[in-house]
């Protein structure tokens, strides 16, 4: 399923080359590790410089598996700290109506927040925003694993 998904991204996104990156983004000083053979089309480069208009206020990335068999598109924030906030709302319910826009296709959405390591975190991260009516719970990551 996903190869159809990550063909149809770079139809009706963009298929510029500058746009994707291969397992990593580096964004804020950390770098994200989506892991291999993972695609991940770079969302905020894209829409802030690449598309016409320009529309900033994106996700970092957008994680698609290349080959058949995976569903799960990932919706990728890279920050130095972890966050919530309305703004971090806006980002996730913007990029995923893009995404979902599309594509023609079901799929599972999955969301993340890459950051430095965090140390101990007082409370326990939970956030999900609400992406085109689907509350989607983001994981908290650091280094390619969930804190």
């Amino acid at each position: 399923m996903s190869a159809v998904q990550y063909a149809e991204l770079r139809a009706n996104i963009c298929a510029a080359n500058g746009c994707w990156a291969t397992q990593y983004h580096t964004d804020a000083q950390v770098t994200a590790d989506a892991g291999a053979p993972w695609r991940l089309l770079l969302a905020d480069d894209h829409y802030s410089s690449c598309a016409s208009p320009t529309d900033g206020g994106h996700l970092d990335a957008v994680g698609v598996w290349p080959q058949a068999g995976n569903n799960v598109i990932r919706l990728i924030e890279i920050k130095a700290t972890p966050e919530t906030g309305s703004n971090l709302q806006q980002k996730f319910d913007k990029t995923g109506r893009a995404v979902l826009a599309a594509l023609t296709g079901a799929c599972e959405l999955a969301a993340e927040l890459h950051t430095s390591p965090p140390g101990r975190l007082s409370i326990p991260y939970r956030f999900a925003p609400n992406i085109n009516g689907r509350k989607v719970p983001v994981k908290l990551m650091s280094g390619g694993k969930v804190v």
